[in-house]
């Protein structure tokens, strides 16, 4: 699953996976952010489909090297495991929202 935001130079994108196995699932997030400009300058000088460097990111980067809130990789093993999993996610994506206004807020 992939969520993304728009913004004048880029893109911003959360990618969301979610494994099933029969004993045990893992959700797991990766930030991502896309620099046009950047992307337009590799692009350049890189081989790739023609398509791609539309949709390339410029960074993807997991929460826990962004902070301690959240691990890299949820195990869940229950109902009770995955309400608890989204409840920090959540909180770890409005805290680093709080912490973002007032900056220089892309939007």
């Amino acid at each position: 699953m992939l969520y993304h935001k728009n913004y004048p130079h880029g893109q911003q994108v959360i990618f969301v996976h979610f494994s099933e196995y029969p004993d045990v699932s893992y959700l797991e997030y990766n930030l991502g952010i896309r620099i046009h400009r950047v992307e337009e300058i590799i692009h350049r000088f890189l081989p790739t489909l023609s398509d791609y460097s539309d949709r390339s990111i410029t960074l993807i980067q997991t929460p826990d090297k962004i902070g301690k809130m959240i691990p890299k990789r949820f195990v869940i093993e229950n109902d009770y495991q995955l309400a608890e999993a989204i409840e920090a996610s959540e909180k770890f994506f409005c805290n680093a929202w709080i912490s973002l206004v007032g900056r220089n807020d892309p939007t």
